[in-house]
């Protein structure tokens, strides 16, 4: 208890720190992140001994990073401030403790919010993707949508699918599980739309594993499809809600919510087990009972809503305090009961019209209850005679007449009295309506008694067009619209008149309403309209680098200065805008990587100056840049952002620019595997293949450069000697002239700055050329063809020369004098990569590689080939 509390003083005294620090920053923010990012590397300093120690500077760094980030995201608007702490921000994104990464994500996803950022942080994707600590997890998937780019946007997927898979019954885990399925519902749309549903069914099937509240947040998000919406698996996330005491009690219902949004799934309740909507009654909360009643209606269970309003019968005590209940339960009752056979007499005598509701109320269970039976009664016309409004003197025509206008009547008072966004709701106005289509059924059958031909036309056709409408408008899947939809479907047939047509509407079940659905809050009128801020000015931005447009990522070499010209480009500059602040931004420190900032003046202080194309406005600033950083084999070019922000003269209006065009400068220094190329398009291709694959099985960055140098050189070497005079047939060439011609275009290569070595003592033998420690050996093969299958006899020579320096990596280069049967194609054909197995040394975890040159010399002369038959099949134009 005493180190909890120690623990708990230390964190309240840190935050109260933090807290005191970001408002003094409001004053001078640099001052203090200086002082922040001094207090991080003091950190760094003693060696940590003890485990508490190791802690406590822990602790340090993650408050001083948290505190960085907040006062760059709050004050990042004035320069130098969000420049200065994105180094340490890289740093951290990068460095081995689990929860300062874990930290350093969320940080950065707060200054992402509100600050444009480099690229360089979302290369980081991969790296975080993989991690296999859960803080760290946890961390990317919930702001990994916001931080990564869009390219890394599966491996997020995938990584959130397979950790809502593996911790789906993890009690401890249920909100990386959240977070996780939160990332597969936001990403859905990325599958195939036919596959989105069945992904929807997935994640829904997974959430039901989750506490309800968590579960319920999920469901709750919109955008949901019509087959997960109406899906069993939302039907049971829904239901679990309904069964946490947290979330549904009769003190915090959300006016019924909770019930609508089960009914909502339509035909996914039809299968929850009848035995969860029996656990959820109440004899003292008598509105949770009769909704549940509501629900099994509403999924077409009617016998099962007539037993649990029995079972609620049941359990209320025999006591005059529950006459109420009782009484408000009795109509419920008799209304289950004719539901579920439509065939039942009411047995009482009903009035009409039904009393109406006083303003502000809703009819209770009894008007409904006896809406519903004054519609039965005039669907079969079992009405009394009323001569008063007769028509003619047929008593039949008379009864359909009557019938007609009392369904006429109900219909208007139930599309009045239901009103509420519910799915009851919204049936009970559909019946309304089909009670429309029946009177005028009633009034075509009326008419043909009376030989009215023109006016029974009219109300059949009539009766068509709104039944058409109807249909449109519900579901043939959904269980409650189902028997209204037979109906309507016998409407269009007609197989049979009017009113015995109408009468088969009387036996379509009827729900009870008892859910409000979401209530409007009185006393709060309509919001008054806000005045919408000023947009964001667009800026073109271009970029030149020494007088290059950039367009892509530029290659430069380190310890070299480079010209940088920015230009934006605007329509109209803001009139209140006194300058346009350029800030640069990168990851890396000014020891690394030293950039320009400008500050720009208004045109009306300098002069409009129009764009190439006319009109419009173009500033521009010119400065220096330095690169000092290298980066390994095959890393992606590091981002400098541009920001630029329009401030006004006394600084108290600030507004960044959106900028378009090409806000963003990738810079990556000289890489020997990827730019010491040939300047042949198809061999580059295949270099770059092999430096790839190269670069999966060592990290010797050294080695890696000078093995790249050395190969283009030696390629683009062969490329050239298979046509060279020299070594075209009938030339005797002996392997000495060609170790003299392969040394003399080495050293001529400006790539390998000389430094390339000939006949030394390595391995114990003399090897024939030398770059860096790199070996290439030369061979002559004059008597069979060099393929692959052949060059297996020649790898033993520059796997051991090596060795001898301990390298990897190593060249064949290969003299093919033989005869050539068929011609000789591009040199892409006759490069590849060799790996000999070693002394015992199967699997070795540092394996020696070849790389494998032809020079296929002896050629002959073009025309020689001609009528010559050449082995050759035809390639079918159709077969891809």
């Amino acid at each position: 208890m005493e180190r909890l509390s120690q623990e708990q003083t230390v964190q309240a005294s840190s935050r109260e720190v933090r807290s005191a620090l970001t408002r003094c920053a409001s004053q001078n923010p640099l001052q203090v992140l200086e002082a922040v990012l001094e207090a991080d590397a003091a950190a760094d300093q003693p060696a940590h001994t003890s485990k508490q120690e190791a802690q406590h500077a822990r602790r340090i760094h993650q408050d001083c990073l948290e505190l960085a980030c907040r006062i760059a995201s709050q004050y990042g608007q004035q320069p130098g401030v969000v420049a200065r702490v994105l180094p340490l921000l890289y740093r951290r994104l990068l460095g081995e403790d689990i929860l300062l990464r874990a930290a350093a994500v969320r940080a950065w996803a707060s200054l992402a919010a509100r600050h444009p950022l480099p690229g360089s942080l979302a290369d980081c994707g991969p790296v975080l993707l993989q991690d296999p600590y859960l803080a760290v997890i946890r961390a990317v998937l919930t702001h990994g949508r916001s931080l990564l780019h869009d390219k890394h946007m599966w491996l997020l997927i995938t990584l959130a699918a397979q950790i809502a898979t593996a911790y789906r019954d993890d009690k401890d885990q249920h909100g990386l599980v959240l977070a996780a399925l939160g990332v597969l519902y936001s990403e859905r749309m990325r599958w195939d739309a036919d596959q989105v549903p069945q992904v929807e069914l997935w994640i829904l099937d997974r959430a039901a594993a989750l506490p309800a509240r968590e579960a319920e947040r999920l469901a709750g998000w919109g955008g949901w499809s019509s087959s997960a919406a109406h899906s069993q698996q939302m039907a049971v996330v829904r239901m679990a809600a309904l069964h946490d005491p947290s979330l549904n009690s009769q003190f915090s219902n959300d006016d019924d919510l909770r019930y609508v949004r089960l009914m909502e799934t339509a035909g996914g309740g039809v299968h929850l087990p009848y035995e969860r909507f029996e656990e959820l009654v109440r004899p003292d909360w008598m509105g949770s009972t009769v909704l549940l009643v509501e629900c099994l209606q509403r999924f077409g269970r009617w016998r099962e809503a007539g037993v649990l309003a029995r079972h609620l019968h049941e359990q209320l005590p025999p006591v005059p305090a529950y006459d109420d209940h009782r009484d408000l339960l009795e109509p419920v009752l008799e209304h289950t009961a004719q539901q579920a056979d439509p065939s039942l007499p009411s047995g009482r005598t009903l009035a009409w019209p039904v009393p109406a509701p006083a303003p502000g109320e809703r009819f209770g269970f009894a008007a409904q209850r006896d809406l519903v039976v004054h519609a039965r009664l005039a669907l079969r016309g079992e009405l009394p005679y009323e001569a008063a409004a007769s028509r003619g003197t047929d008593p039949s025509a008379r009864r359909l007449l009557l019938a007609s206008q009392r369904l006429d009547e109900i219909a208007a008072l139930v599309e009045q009295l239901h009103q509420q966004a519910t799915p009851t709701a919204g049936f009970l106005r559909a019946w309304a309506a089909s009670l429309r289509v029946a009177a005028h059924l009633m009034r075509a059958h009326e008419a043909l008694r009376q030989a009215d031909a023109d006016r029974e036309r009219a109300h059949r056709q009539a009766a068509l067009l709104r039944a058409e409408d109807l249909q449109e408008n519900l579901d043939a899947c959904d269980p409650l619209h189902k028997p209204l939809l037979e109906w309507l479907e016998q409407v269009h047939v007609a197989a049979v008149r009017g009113d015995r047509l109408a009468a088969a509407l009387a036996d379509v079940p009827v729900p009870l309403q008892a859910a409000r659905g979401r209530s409007k809050i009185s006393g709060y009128g309509p919001a008054e309209p806000v005045a919408a801020d000023e947009e964001d000015p667009v800026v073109v931005c271009l970029l030149w680098l020494d007088d290059r447009r950039v367009t892509h990522g530029q290659v430069v070499h380190p310890s070299r200065a480079y010209t940088l010209r920015v230009e934006f480009r605007m329509d109209v500059w803001p009139s209140w805008a006194d300058r346009l602040d350029v800030e640069l931004l990168s990851v890396l420190g000014p020891d690394e990587l030293v950039v320009p900032s400008f500050s720009l003046p208004s045109p009306t202080v300098t002069g409009q100056i129009g764009h190439e194309d006319g009109g419009g406005i173009s500033v521009c600033g010119e400065g220096t840049l330095v690169v000092r950083f290298t980066l390994g084999a095959g890393q992606p070019a590091q981002a400098v952002r541009v920001m630029a922000r329009f401030r006004s003269a006394d600084g108290s209006r600030v507004c960044t620019a959106d900028l378009a065009g090409y806000p963003e400068l990738r810079l990556r220094p000289f890489d020997s595997t990827r730019d010491a190329l040939t300047a042949l398009p198809q061999v580059d291709t295949r270099l770059l293949a092999l430096h790839e694959r190269v670069r999966g099985f060592t990290d010797d960055e050294e080695t890696l450069q000078a093995f790249g140098r050395l190969l283009a050189a030696v390629t683009a070497v062969a490329a050239e000697l298979t046509y060279d005079q020299l070594f075209r047939r009938g030339r005797n060439v002996s392997e000495a002239r060609f170790h003299d011609e392969v040394d003399r275009r080495l050293k001529q290569d400006p790539l390998l700055g000389g430094r390339v070595s000939r006949a030394t003592r390595q391995g114990l033998g003399i090897t024939d050329v030398v770059h860096d420690n790199v070996t290439c050996e030369l061979k002559v093969e004059r008597h069979k063809p060099f393929d692959v299958d052949r060059s297996r006899r020649y790898l033993g020579q520059p796997t051991q020369y090596a060795a001898a320096v301990q390298r990897q990596l190593s060249i064949l280069l290969v003299l093919d004098l033989t005869k050539k049967q068929q011609p000789v194609g591009v040199q892409e054909n006759y490069l590849w990569l060799m790996r000999p197995e070693l002394h015992a040394a199967e699997d070795a975890p540092a394996p020696a590689l070849v790389a494998v040159v032809v020079v296929n010399a002896g050629l002959i002369v073009p025309s020689s080939w001609s009528r010559r038959t050449i082995t050759a099949e035809e390639v079918d134009l159709h077969t891809p």
